[in-house]
């Protein structure tokens, strides 16, 4: 059972009770702001950008080394060591961020990913997805993503949406900062800058450990568990005037770390790589 950011009472999911004890509830939104899809996209780019690079090495080398280096990345695929061998036993979320966005196809790793981790909570919508933005604050990287369309409900019923997601990636970590409006429900003009009042209220406390606190506070509040191995937080949610939510959630850099590991050990992506080095010839 979850609690209540309003008055501390019990939730469950999306039903908060008030201090007055009246069920309020939210408009739905995903399950988790689950960071774990695309996480898997974006280390599926970058592994393979990293193995070009090797093979770019080797590709100036007769064709058997060439070949020897390639069934030597194949088997490191396969037993798992391939990330300690590029790095992500060590890598921070800001540094991992930062070569996703600086990769040979920026950007194309993090919409796969977007739409991936989107598609999965509500399979059968029909969206549109905005090319990732990364802006680097200096100590924090910040990733946007936007979409909007139609958003087939787990009732069945499509609802159209407009949606933005902030990725905060810094050394101690990741913030996600999730908003979606109902424009059956609402004009959702004020829904940029509603998230940017919550970037506003973050950045000096980006480190913190808990998720409480940050969101506007409003009169259905509540955490809820996570669904992937960001667990330590939770996740915060708040629903505002009727259609607009907002999401917070925080993986610690020992939780992130342990998420591109379980993405590796992930048979689609194991499957997605060797693809990539029996079939790429041109490093």
């Amino acid at each position: 059972m979850s609690k209540c950011m309003s008055c501390g009472g019990p939730a469950d999911g999306l039903l908060c009770s008030n201090c007055a004890d009246r069920p309020v509830v939210a408009t739905p939104v995903p399950r988790s702001s689950s960071n774990k899809k695309l996480i898997w996209f974006v280390v599926a780019a970058i592994v393979i950008g990293a193995l070009r690079g090797v093979l770019n090495v080797y590709g100036r080398s007769p064709e058997e080394k060439a070949q020897d280096a390639r069934e030597k990345l194949l088997r490191m695929v396969d037993d798992g060591t391939i990330g300690g061998y590029l790095g992500f036993d060590t890598a921070t979320p800001y540094e991992f961020m930062k070569r996703a966005q600086q990769g040979s196809n920026p950007g194309g790793g993090l919409r796969a990913g977007q739409e991936n981790w989107v598609l999965q909570m509500w399979p059968g919508s029909d969206l549109q997805f905005d090319e990732p933005v990364a802006d680097d604050l200096g100590h924090i990287l910040r990733i946007t993503a936007s979409y909007r369309g139609r958003l087939n409900e787990h009732d069945g019923k499509p609802r159209a949406v407009v949606a933005q997601t902030r990725r905060y990636a810094f050394e101690e970590g990741i913030v996600t900062l999730n908003g979606s409006c109902y424009t059956d429900a609402s004009t959702c003009d004020d829904l940029a800058s509603r998230l940017d009042g919550v970037q506003a209220a973050l950045q000096p406390q980006i480190t913190r450990t808990t998720v409480e606190g940050i969101l506007p506070e409003s009169g259905s509040c509540s955490i809820v568990p996570s669904h992937d191995e960001c667990r330590s937080a939770g996740v915060a949610r708040c629903s505002y005037k009727p259609g607009t939510v907002l999401s917070l959630e925080r993986c610690t850099v020992s939780e992130f770390r342990e998420s591109l590991k379980a993405s590796l050990r992930d048979p689609a992506t194991k499957e997605l790589l060797r693809s990539w080095l029996r079939n790429n010839r041109e490093p």
